[in-house]
């Protein structure tokens, strides 16, 4: 059977004149037709209605709307199951076409049947059609063009030309399509709430969030699916980084609305895992909204970011990989040796990694290279993708063994050997190291696709590093758990200062996170200071900043980020802390980190009135200078103690000095500060070494490195 091809450019120079050669009566008809057809599932009443409908249209062969029913009650019995029934229906829509060429829905049918009949899979017969324009999706979206062309207000072929092209890998033509449904706004299907919905999401898949929103709102304020409309929007809008949608977003996220249920979990399904989408299902309605709060506002803080940012550059990622990153469906995979095959179908592995990662720091891409490969630059390390596969097809997979993929002596090497020492040291000793250090990058490889692929990042990133260093320390109890502190030092000429009027000031943000070995976050904060100062900082002074956060006792890991401003900030690599139990009644002897501060730097905390802690983010010391020390002992009683401590440089078990005191206990707190005299120190890196015996012979100890400078 010979179906036409109508050329989708074609029919984008029509002119938007309506043309109604079918009587509204017959479209009313045909739509609910294709209503009752919806409500069967018993193939044997499909066939028995066919029956009728052939009888009649023997008698009148030329009844354009009897072969439009006939096609119809095809598509649906192939819809259940019986593929062979595309045929029929294919025949009977082109014989409306040949009766009534003028009217839509044969072309509507025409487009349904392909659009149904379309292969899954991409082979090397459907790529080859698709090189000439005839694979089904394409003749698809030519029909239902055809349908448009000749009644520009003609909302099923409008909705479904959104849906082909959403489907169609090959041949696509997006824009122009969307050009074809904003032409048909001025119609009167530009209140269809159909068409607002279908339009609304093709803008949005294109990237044009500003106009999604305005139609989205506009199916909304045409008395849309509240809960559905109103999800629509707040992906919308926080897929361009409006905050404030993540409110329309939980406000739906409760919704009955199975449409609506569905797009959260497939959202969510993405990043979550199998453990989070277990979650996600048995929260049922009352625990979504709970469940998805947690989800998101987890990675916010776990990244060091503010309420919801997670939340909008997960919708930012997903549909840019939407546009770029759409997988074609293959019977094969495209090379034998991926490391990872993807669970979902629905982006190529450039696409997956997108979603959970971001954009990457720095891109090699075809055709001038043999792979893509991608960097992330994190704090912790880097991470190091690379995907082989075909620029014409657009789909890759992740690889680990490159240089099966790539020559070593490709330029591409040239490209990423600045991105790790493996590289360098690769293009260093030459091809004749090429199968060790091979095996070296293979294990490298597969190590950051495991994490790649069972983690999901929103990594803080910088144009210009922004140095600092800090002290941490445990000491202290508050309501709820152990006082942290974080004392952070920025040199001075890395800052930029602000002059506005004639005042000099500066503006410092930090963001610390803290979290337990499981990963759960266990305190945040995201402070923003403004400091006066007389002058600008000189080369070799610094600005500080200190923060206390209560966390509760155990093994714990944080991080710190500063920034002065989005181009200039560091981030400190993740650091362990153990946090005691300070300092409650019948608790066991036990001891606080060491502070070890300096009186030159304002940098202090009011342990009690009569208490001043000093730090030093530095922990230098200058030579013939002095250190501030103070710790607290929990759980003496009313005893005396003794304390016992020994100065020692790294890596030698001879002290250079050490001192021996005895002191009243202070009861459940005990709270120790020593001026420790460092004159005799040379420069270098030390260990100071503190031991506290109680009256009955318990001891603990504590010990903390600091350097020694030149004066």
């Amino acid at each position: 059977m010979t179906r036409p091809s109508v050329l989708l450019s074609v029919f984008l120079l029509l002119a938007p004149a309506l043309v109604y050669a079918q009587e509204p009566a017959q479209r009313d008809s045909l739509e609910h037709f294709r209503d009752s057809l919806t409500t069967v599932h018993d193939t044997t009443s499909l066939i028995a209605l066919e029956s009728r409908l052939i009888d009649q249209a023997k008698a009148d062969r030329d009844n354009a709307m009897l072969h439009l029913k006939l096609g119809f009650l095809a598509l649906r019995m192939a819809d259940l199951g019986s593929k062979s029934r595309y045929d029929d229906a294919g025949s009977e829509f082109e014989w409306a076409s040949e009766l009534q060429p003028e009217w839509p829905y044969p072309w509507l049918g025409l487009g349904l049947t392909e659009a149904g009949d379309a292969d899954s899979t991409y082979g090397v017969r459907a790529r080859l059609r698709a090189v000439f324009g005839h694979d089904q999706m394409t003749l698809a979206s030519n029909a239902m063009v055809h349908a448009v062309g000749v009644d520009s207000s003609f909302v099923p072929a409008l909705t479904g030309l959104v849906d082909v092209t959403a489907r169609q890998r090959l041949n696509a033509r997006p824009e122009e399509v969307l050009a074809l449904l904003r032409r048909a706004a001025g119609t009167p299907a530009g209140t269809s709430l159909e068409y607002l919905l279908a339009r609304g999401r093709m803008e949005r898949d294109l990237g044009y969030f500003d106009s999604a929103a305005v139609v989205f709102q506009a199916y909304l304020d045409h008395d849309g699916k509240h809960d559905l409309g109103t999800f629509e929007l707040a992906r919308t809008l926080l897929a361009s980084h409006h905050l404030e949608a993540q409110n329309l977003y939980y406000q739906v996220a409760g919704s009955r609305d199975s449409f609506v249920i569905a797009g959260l979990r497939r959202d969510v399904a993405l990043i979550a895992g199998d453990s989070g989408l277990a979650r996600f299902d048995s929260a049922g309605q009352d625990g979504r909204v709970e469940f998805l709060a947690r989800f998101w506002n987890w990675r916010d803080h776990y990244d060091m970011r503010k309420d919801g940012e997670r939340l909008a550059e997960h919708y930012r990622r997903l549909y840019y990989a939407r546009r770029y990153f759409l997988r074609i469906p293959r019977r094969r995979l495209i090379t034998g040796f991926q490391e990872y095959i993807p669970k979902q179908l629905e982006f190529d592995a450039r696409g997956e990694i997108y979603i959970r990662h971001g954009e990457p720091t720095e891109r090699v891409d075809p055709p001038d290279f043999c792979a893509v490969s991608w960097r992330y630059a994190r704090g912790d390390g880097d991470l190091i993708f690379h995907f082989a596969g075909s620029p014409a097809e657009n789909n890759y997979e992740l690889v680990s063994q490159v240089f099966k993929v790539c020559d070593a002596e490709n330029l591409w090497l040239s490209r990423v050997v600045a991105w790790s020492p493996f590289y360098r040291k690769l293009v260093a000793a030459g091809p004749r190291s090429l199968p060790l250090n091979s095996l070296n990058q293979e294990l490298q490889a597969a190590r950051d696709i495991q994490e790649a692929v069972t983690s999901d990042r929103y990594e803080l990133t910088y144009a210009n590093t922004l140095p600092a260093a800090s002290q941490v320390v445990a000491v202290g109890r508050s309501d709820g758990g152990s006082m942290v502190h974080f004392a952070i030092a920025i040199p001075g000429e890395q800052l930029k200062p602000d002059t506005t009027y004639g005042i000099i000031s500066y503006l410092v943000r930090t963001r610390i996170v803290v979290l337990s070995s499981s990963g759960q976050v266990l305190a945040s904060s995201d402070l923003t200071r403004r400091h006066r100062t007389d002058a600008v900082i000189p080369k070799g002074q610094f600005f500080t900043v200190r923060d206390t956060l209560t966390v509760p006792p155990g093994m714990a890991t944080y991080r710190i980020a500063v920034e002065q401003d989005s181009s200039r900030g560091g981030i400190f690599p993740r650091d362990s802390l153990l946090v005691g139990r300070f300092g409650f009644a019948g608790d066991p002897l036990s001891m606080s980190d060491l502070v070890l501060g300096s009186r030159g730097i304002n940098l202090a905390w009011l342990a009690t009135r009569e208490d001043t802690v000093f730090f030093n983010p530095l922990r230098t010391f200058r030579e013939g200078s002095s250190m501030e020390l103070y710790f607290e002992v929990y759980g003496l009683g009313r005893t005396t103690y003794r304390t016992q401590l020994a100065v020692r440089k790294q890596g030698r078990d001879r002290a250079e000095f050490t001192l021996s005191f005895s002191d009243p206990a202070g009861g459940d707190i005990t709270r120790s500060r020593r001026t420790v005299d460092l004159s005799r120190l040379n420069r270098g890196d030390y260990l100071i070494d503190v031991v506290v015996t109680a009256g009955d012979g318990r001891r603990v100890r504590q010990s903390r490195g600091f350097r020694v400078v030149k004066e």
